[in-house]
């Protein structure tokens, strides 16, 4: 089994960007109602997701594949976000 290394515990600042990207997300689609622009939040977060998954999958394979439904659930927000933005056009 392997050491902890000296930040063990403490989590990456790859693992902190989509959370705090998603707080904001919130605040533009139910605080705001900001469609559009919620779904080019979204945009932006999937490419940090994409990195995510390249940056996990170095490290362990597995950690990048399990967060590929995370990928997909966000994708299906994206659309979602957009389809209502259109239907309230």
């Amino acid at each position: 089994m392997a050491q902890p290394g000296p930040h063990a515990g403490a989590a990456p600042a790859s693992l902190r960007a989509p959370a705090h990207r998603e707080f904001f997300l919130d605040r533009l689609v139910f605080g705001a109602g900001q469609y559009l622009l919620a779904f080019f939040w979204l945009l932006i977060l999937l490419c940090v997701i994409g990195w995510m998954i390249a940056a996990f999958s170095k490290a362990d394979p597995l950690a990048g594949r399990l967060q590929i439904p995370y990928l997909l659930w966000t994708g299906f927000a994206a659309v979602l976000n957009f389809s209502i933005f259109l239907l309230n056009l």
